[in-house]
């Protein structure tokens, strides 16, 4: 099979755990990665990737998801798994129980529904900007014209910002997640300066004019307390931090794995302009079928999970794809 050939898989252990060079870097067509990471799913429960100092893999979604609820073993000390000793401390991604729990109560209410719902306007107002700067052209090249800009907009219109800020968001995102395997590149550096240096204005804006009766995050942000004190400098970096990276870099691949889909599936496509009510649905299912963050995990100690002999001092990547979905958990996982 020409996915299993791609792979130069080795018949030597780590362990008793099988060893496959997937080298998660490298370029391939689209829809290569999800592909050959079907065929692993049904070869290997878990394997090791020599890649970079070398990490276990798993690949299968009841074990993914025990590792995910284990926390107090798979630590978010790292989660990216080439980058085992990260320059950055992101909140609330790395910060693990009860803490984390705290920051999430902080931040989840800026995400309800309701909020979501007041920006729909906007939100359809930028993707009709967005669509206006190509279509004459009657083509495009959607994740790079249309998957950077229009997410790009509305992260700055749901957090207070000004959107003519958009361009400068887009190359600080595409700096960090081009060089994603290093947070030492001198890029990811440059970029991760320039948004702290960004914020450290809005903050300090924030703290001296809190906006009136139009409170956005930022506002919220400085004026809220964790066990009755204000976050620090640092805290509140880290927040804007992962605010920036965390939604837009993924919100364009998404788009582009959607798009895609609905271009190759008219039938689909022709769905959701028949049955509208179905589209939440939907949203859920691409985010299923096309998951594109599996943060990897930090062991914080030796264990023997499920036949796979791990020690603390490396990573386990979860490849937490469709793949991961098994006939024993989603009855049709590829579809």
């Amino acid at each position: 099979m020409k996915a299993v050939d791609r792979q130069e898989q080795h018949t030597e252990e780590q362990g008793r755990c099988p060893v496959v060079h997937f080298d998660s870097r490298s370029h391939r067509q689209v829809m290569g990665f999800i592909d050959e990471l079907d065929v692993l799913r049904e070869q290997h429960p878990y394997f090791w990737d020599p890649e970079a100092q070398g990490y276990w893999v798993l690949t299968r979604y009841d074990d993914i998801r025990e590792a995910y609820q284990t926390p107090e073993l798979f630590s978010s000390d790292s989660f990216v798994p080439t980058d085992p000793d990260p320059t950055y401390f992101m909140i609330p991604t790395q910060v693990g129980p009860p803490q984390h729990v705290k920051f999430r109560r902080l931040l989840n209410p800026q995400f309800s529904p309701s909020v979501v719902a007041k920006m729909e306007d906007d939100a359809r107002r930028f993707a009709n900007e967005s669509i206006d700067q190509f279509i004459d052209n009657g083509h495009c090249d959607l994740v790079r014209e249309f998957g950077g800009t229009f997410p790009t907009k509305v992260f700055l219109a749901w957090s207070g910002l000004p959107t003519e800020d958009s361009p400068q968001f887009v190359e600080w995102v595409l700096a960090v997640f081009n060089e994603l395997s290093s947070s030492r590149a001198t890029a990811v550096q440059a970029a991760i300066e320039g948004i702290r240096s960004y914020f450290r204005r809005v903050i300090d804006d924030r703290r001296h004019d809190p906006g009136g009766a139009s409170i956005d995050i930022f506002t919220h942000l400085v004026q809220a307390k964790i066990d009755g004190a204000l976050l620090s400098d640092d805290d509140l970096l880290s927040i804007c931090e992962v605010l920036v990276l965390a939604g837009l870099d993924t919100v364009k691949q998404e788009l582009g794995y959607a798009f895609r889909h609905f271009a190759t599936h008219p039938s689909d496509r022709q769905r959701l302009v028949d049955e509208p009510e179905i589209i939440p649905a939907a949203v859920e299912e691409m985010l299923r079928m096309f998951s594109v963050a599996p943060p990897a995990r930090k062991l914080t100690r030796d264990v023997d999970f499920h036949g796979c002999p791990m020690n603390r001092v490396t990573w386990c990547g979860c490849r937490s794809t469709r793949r991961i979905a098994t006939p024993a958990s989603f009855p049709i996982p590829n579809r």
